[in-house]
């Protein structure tokens, strides 16, 4: 399956091998890195859901796979420039887009778990590895934190890099 989104408010689930439109999903107009699935093995509650960020709101909506309106909101604090959710489906890191902030989320259950404070103007992308969170500034920074780590220690977490 191919998720892609547009800037005319629509996202769309394609199927790699016969292009054809398979859903479609409403009042979604995410920009590149805003929008994320979670693995349909994580065990989650949202197991199989597309979370996205929507520009100039801070807001996180979740859609179900068979869904066209979201069917859940996650109210920010801010609004956020980019999202990822870690390769287990565990954890769902979203970067501020003024604050330089990093909001860490547990996907089971929907706790915020840690705030780290990059000191950066912009979070611009974040990806997970097997045991890492890797973020990306616009100022060119990068910073490679151990998940466990992060969880852990919450907010006193010290980039490796």
């Amino acid at each position: 399956m191919i998720f892609s989104t547009s800037k005319l408010g629509k996202a769309y689930l394609f199927d790699e091998r016969s292009a054809r439109n398979v859903f479609s999903y409403k009042k979604n107009e995410a920009n590149k890195h805003c929008t994320t699935v979670i693995p349909s093995d994580s065990g989650c509650p949202f197991t199989g859901h597309i979370a996205s960020l929507q520009p100039n709101k801070a807001i996180i909506d979740m859609w179900s796979w068979k869904k066209e309106e979201s069917v859940q909101k996650w109210i920010l604090s801010e609004k956020v420039s980019c999202i990822a959710v870690s390769l287990c489906g565990t954890w769902i890191a979203a970067g501020g887009a003024e604050s330089g902030r990093v909001l860490l989320w547990n996907t089971n259950s929907g706790s915020l778990i840690a705030i780290l404070e990059m000191g950066w103007k912009q979070i611009m992308i974040i990806k997970f590895t097997r045991h890492y969170m890797v973020v990306g500034g616009a100022d060119g920074c990068i910073s490679t934190y151990s998940i466990a780590d992060v969880v852990k220690e919450k907010e006193n977490s010290k980039p490796l890099y």
